[in-house]
């Protein structure tokens, strides 16, 4: 993780953090890219995750996850809500 580096507008304790994430699945992987900000002050994070590719039911789908939560006081573990919107071809034989 990264301090966002907006000094006049977020405190050194907001951080900013990206990657990959796949989701394996009994009907294929999901694979997303996501973007996120970890507030440690306060423990709360939000991130925005796209899908990028995906395989079997998830071979063509597109789509967007929300993240937000909160964490424990020591940081590693994490509760929230995510709301998504992905679309797949369930006509692809999978």
């Amino acid at each position: 993780m990264l301090p966002l580096g907006f000094p006049s507008i977020e405190p050194e304790t907001t951080l900013g953090y990206v990657g990959d994430r796949l989701i394996e699945t009994k009907h294929g992987d999901l694979t997303l890219r996501f973007t996120g900000v970890f507030d440690t002050l306060r423990g709360e994070f939000s991130e925005l995750a796209r899908v990028v590719s995906g395989t079997g039911k998830f071979e063509d789908a597109t789509g967007t996850y929300y993240l937000t939560g909160r964490s424990n006081a020591a940081g590693n573990e994490f509760v929230g809500d995510i709301t998504r919107t992905i679309c797949h071809n369930p006509g692809n034989g999978n």
